[in-house]
């Protein structure tokens, strides 16, 4: 699955190992917050919330997370795809992982200020993508 190219060139094939593998993830957090919707598990983000900011309400983000779960649906296709495109040398998984990067740090610091703990996280992705595109381009030639 992965291109001979992309094996030669850790940086990307981190990244997009990285990609895959949250998009996995993030299936299960999809499901999750269904889970939530239905009362079948309890809301734990909702618990460590109120444990870190106990004067201050709760956004309907954090108490119905079923209202953001078109989101993470969306976010979780990009990574998914970015990922397999990626690994298959692909520009499109490139730029689909720059977007979604990029996208879920304006989330995080608009909506999300609880999972600010993502934000480097993204900044490796970024960076990751970035050494792995530019590693043969030099300043001067």
């Amino acid at each position: 699955m992965i291109n001979e190219k992309i094996r030669k060139n850790s940086y990307l094939q981190f990244a997009g190992k990285i990609l895959f593998v949250y998009g996995i993830v993030e299936i299960f957090q999809c499901i999750t917050n269904i889970l939530i919707a239905a009362e079948v598990i309890s809301n734990f983000s909702l618990d460590v919330y109120e444990m870190l900011y106990p004067s201050e309400v709760a956004s309907p983000w954090i108490t119905n997370p079923i209202l953001y779960l078109p989101f993470i649906f969306m976010m979780t296709s990009i990574r998914m795809m970015s990922g397999i495109g990626v690994l298959k040398n692909k520009l499109y998984g490139f730029w689909l992982g720059m977007t979604g990067s990029i996208l879920t740090i304006i989330a995080i610091l608009v909506v999300y200020s609880t999972s600010a703990f993502m934000l480097p996280f993204h900044a490796l992705i970024i960076i990751l993508l970035l050494m792995g595109y530019l590693k043969d381009f030099t300043i001067i030639n």
